[in-house]
């Protein structure tokens, strides 16, 4: 029970973070390239 708790958790982090990235992306694109990329490149390798 706890241990699938957990695991939803991480899944749920994983996709938060993905989220992030992605939207980071996409603004980052149209306003500063250079520092989102970095930024979302951060995030994913975390």
């Amino acid at each position: 029970m706890v241990n699938r708790l957990v695991g939803a958790l991480k899944m749920a982090d994983h996709l938060v973070i993905l989220f992030v990235s992605v939207v980071i992306h996409v603004y980052s694109d149209r306003e500063m390239p250079q520092m989102a990329h970095s930024i979302g490149f951060r995030a994913i390798v975390r």
